[in-house]
Parts: C-alpha cells; structure tokens; sequence
C-alpha cells in the first residue's frame, strides 16, 4: 500500500510542476505584451514632444510674419509722414507707428519664450529618445527569448505529463479516475499532506484515530472534509 501512497504522491508532484508551467505559459506573453506596450508608450511620448515643438515653430514664425507685416505697414505710413498736412493726422499716424513698434516688441519678448519652451521640449525629446532606445533594445533581448520559453512550455508540460502517467501504472483504475477528478475540482491537488493535526490543502482537523492510520501509512486514507488523498508525511 505504501507503493501506491508513493505514487500518488509523485503523480502530485508532477502535477504541481505542470501547475507552475501552466501559469508561466499564461504569464510569459502578458510579459511579453507588456514589453510591446512599453516600447510603443515610449514611441508616442517621443512623438508627442515632437509634435509639440513643432506646434511651437509654427507659432514663431507665425509670430514673426506678423512682426514682418507690421514692420512694412510702419514703413509705409512712414513714407506718409511725409504727405500729410495736419499736425492731427500727423499724430494718429505716429501713433500706429508706435503701436506697431510696440506690437512688436510685445511680439518679439513672445517668441524669445517661446524658444526657450523649444529648448526645453528638444531636452525633453532626447531624454524620452534615450528611454525609447532602452524599451526596444529591452524588447529586442527579451522578446526571442520570450518566444523560444512559450514554445518549450509546450514540451515540458507533455513530458511531465508523461512522467506522472508512468506512476499511474502501478494503480488501479478506479483509483486513477478519482485522482484525475481531484485534479480538476481541487484546484490541481489531489493529494494533500497532514499538518499540524489538519489537512494541509483544506485545513480540515483530523480525528485521533486518523492520525493514528495516518502514522502506519498502510492504507489509502481521505480528508474527510475536501475528500483528497491524505498523507501523513512524504514518502521518496
């Protein structure tokens, strides 16, 4: 009996490493994914930044044609200066001319900000630059190696599965069956070891006579509250 005890438990043990190759294989392409959304997130703030300064020259010249115009409408009622006759014409035109000097100047104090905003947003694009070439090179390392781990789960999990059959062999049918609906209703444990005076999968307290059958190990014995296999310690 206790070579059946032993099966069982190395059948759980294969099991439990099949459980773990299971999660990993769920776990490595949202890795991966997240690798991907890094290095894209990394992308769209480098074009982001870029698209900023360049909002931020349009704005220059934009402001700079408008110090153009007003520049050659001053030459222009400059040239009328000239023609006119009143002293009250005289001073309105003075006037705009002195706006638009003004208009200028306010102007010009504008695109100096500016251009210092497009300095700070260029240092701002190199540091995210530099970030973006960590994130591809990251994922440029990770990503075959990645790959190349899902692809081996595959085969590592067929060949514990075929590990934990080869321990089947030596038990009876009925018992194979009840192992594998275990399996998939106790949340990939079967066979659970006594801890403490309890089950150590459902925490169930053991009677003092099953403690007592527990410590001969001469039979197969059952939680008698999630209704696994239970043993009192492991037998290699």
């Amino acid at each position: 009996m206790k070579k059946k005890v032993k099966c069982l438990i190395a059948m759980q043990k294969c099991d439990d490493k099949i459980s773990d190759k299971e999660k990993l294989k769920l776990e490595l392409p949202k890795r991966l994914q997240s690798l991907i959304e890094q290095e894209h997130e990394a992308q769209m703030a480098v074009v982001e930044t870029a698209e900023e300064i360049n909002q931020i020259v349009i704005k220059q010249k934009e402001k700079e044609n408008t110090i153009r115009q007003n520049k050659e409408k001053a030459i222009k009622y400059e040239e009328q200066l000239a023609a006119i006759k009143t002293n009250k014409e005289y001073k309105a035109l003075n006037s705009e001319i002195a706006l638009l000097s003004s208009l200028n100047s306010e102007l010009e104090s504008e695109i100096i900000a500016l251009m210092e905003q497009e300095n700070q947003l260029k240092a701002i694009k190199a540091e995210r630059e530099k970030v973006l070439k960590e994130k591809q090179k990251n994922l440029a390392d990770q990503e075959g190696i990645l790959k190349k781990e899902i692809t081996g789960l595959d085969g590592e999990i067929e060949k514990l599965k075929n590990e934990r059959n080869s321990y089947a062999v030596d038990l009876p049918k009925a018992m194979i069956k009840q192992y594998k609906i275990l399996i998939i209703n106790r949340n990939r444990k079967a066979v659970a070891f006594e801890r403490d005076g309890a089950c150590g999968a459902c925490g169930f307290k053991v009677r003092p006579q099953l403690m007592i059958e527990l410590e001969k190990q001469d039979k197969i014995l059952f939680c008698e509250n999630c209704n696994r296999f239970l043993v009192r310690k492991p037998l290699y």
